[in-house]
């Protein structure tokens, strides 16, 4: 199958398609839960013979009825007015995932959430609204800050010594992030902060306000250690210790050494055999295997194995001579010894071709598989809102190829 050469203006054309079916992903889940309401609301399922909707979009479209459910839910929470097929433009920018989580909270909490939020601040969240928390920590504001810097030493120390540096970089070098502590949520973001007291309203502060706030509890404790100043718990600094004096060294005089007795070398043994009065002739007894004994050497890493002589017991001859023997034992030195390592096979490199560039069809197949592997992360999370829209996405890409197919064929 030969390919077309595309143009610049071809690729340049294409990229902005994708671009435009990409941005309408990120509101069409918004149409979709637009359109399952209206065929809810018309009853427009009756017209195929189906009960409900849920069972309507589960027979034609393989949706289930929960994420039929949230659809609708989102369409309803997060679309222009309430009721229509447009995304509500203060929610541009939120992913789908986060709108699902988002349905569980009360409207006054919406606005605590902003596009950098994470799913895990936003189920905190909700968390925090089920669960009232213990009283005497954190009941107003002022405790609140209190208690952050309480366990952020560094942090408030750095508020006053480095008067150059914005407050936010100080306290929020990540751009998002949150506290809980007592009856308050604080949420740090980019160009604000904003509190949630536990059962009330919530509030923002842009961080000239919420610096101004830090002075009114800090300023009059500002200095090299601001927090020890404040709390009570100066900065402790580790001093270093003192060396004790060494005793003069006296020099020993050397003892004589003793040379060691030189061990005589015992006489081998030598076997005498004495003949034995003439008998019949006799089958030798069969001989005891020699027992083997594992020992291991301290300095090696490898044991050795040493043999013993089994013992002759019983032979049943009663003039039978007693032969004596003495076993020599051969040793090895193998100081600093290490096995030479065989070198690896010597392989000739073959010729190797570049690479040939990757088509625009290659990455197309390429970005359709990463697809499907997304669709079977979802599936397995059982996340059906993020799944739904990865279908979206991989028809997109299914279509692209059939187009680039067609032009090639």
């Amino acid at each position: 199958m030969e390919y077309m050469q595309m143009t610049l203006n071809d690729w340049m054309e294409m990229k902005q398609s994708l671009e435009r079916e990409l941005s309408n992903l990120k509101t069409g889940f918004i149409r979709v839960g637009y359109v399952l309401r209206k065929i809810d609301d018309t009853k427009g399922y009756e017209q195929d013979g189906y009960k409900s909707v849920a069972e309507f979009a589960k027979a034609e479209y393989g949706l289930s009825a929960s994420t039929v459910s949230r659809f609708m839910a989102i369409n309803e929470k997060f679309s222009l007015d309430g009721y229509s097929e447009r995304l509500d433009p203060k929610y541009i920018g939120f992913r789908q995932s986060i709108m699902g989580e988002m349905l569980g909270l009360p409207d006054q909490d919406l606005d605590l959430v902003t596009p950098e939020t994470s799913r895990q601040d936003v189920r905190e969240l909700k968390q925090f609204n089920k669960q009232e928390p213990e009283k005497g920590i954190a009941d107003d504001l002022r405790n609140l800050i209190e208690s952050y810097f309480r366990e952020n030493r560094d942090e408030l120390n750095e508020l006053y010594n480095a008067p150059g540096t914005p407050t936010q970089e100080i306290l929020n070098p990540s751009g998002n992030k949150v506290y809980r502590k007592g009856m308050y949520m604080m949420f740090f973001y980019t160009d604000c902060v904003k509190t949630k007291r536990f059962g009330g309203a919530t509030d923002a502060y842009n961080w000239g306000e919420f610096r101004e706030l830090i002075d009114s509890i800090f300023s009059p404790s500002a200095g090299q250690d601001t927090y020890g100043n404040y709390f009570g718990i100066p900065q402790q600094t580790e001093a270093p210790e003192a060396e004790e004096p060494k005793p003069a060294e006296v020099p020993r005089a050397e003892e004589p050494k003793q040379e060691e007795p030189k061990e005589e070398k015992k006489p081998e043994t030598e076997t005498i055999h004495k003949p034995a009065p003439m008998e019949p002739e006799k089958k030798p007894a069969p001989k005891k295997p020699e027992k083997k004994v594992t020992v291991q050497d301290p300095d090696e890493d490898m044991p050795i194995e040493a043999e013993e002589s089994a013992e002759a017991e019983g032979t049943g001859l009663e003039e039978a001579e007693v032969v004596e023997h003495t076993a020599h034992e051969e040793t090895q030195e193998a100081e600093g010894a290490e096995q030479e390592e065989t070198p690896a096979e010597t392989i000739a490199p073959a010729q190797i071709m570049p690479a040939p560039e990757p088509t625009i069809y290659s990455k197309a197949v390429a970005d359709a598989g990463e697809k499907l592997e997304e669709i079977r992360q979802s599936y397995e999370e059982q996340d059906w809102m993020r799944m739904s829209e990865q279908l979206l996405s991989l028809g997109f890409v299914v279509n692209q190829l059939k187009v680039m197919q067609t032009m090639h064929a």
